[in-house]
């Protein structure tokens, strides 16, 4: 999951995206789905995802704000994210 989320952030960049949004299930709530394609709120977490919305308990809207990190954090920092989650 780890190598997506990053690919994504890569493609997201290189469009000049301003925000990438994700709507993963999260696990730890009672009642979650096992149907977990879209993802789980920890695997977006560690890849700076921040929970922006909330319309059912298990399932969060969580965005990562791409410009704000275009100004210290270059490619190569999502690069190296895909490394170590290899």
């Amino acid at each position: 999951m780890s190598a997506l989320i990053t690919a994504a952030l890569q493609e997201a960049k290189r469009a000049n995206a301003p925000a990438l949004e994700a709507y993963p299930v999260d696990m730890v709530q009672p009642g979650s789905s096992s149907n977990i394609f879209t993802g789980t709120v920890s695997a977006f977490e560690r890849a700076g995802f921040k929970i922006v919305a909330c319309r059912l308990p298990s399932r969060p809207i969580m965005r990562h704000d791409l410009k704000s990190e275009w100004d210290y954090i270059g490619l190569s920092g999502y690069e190296a994210m895909a490394e170590t989650a290899q």
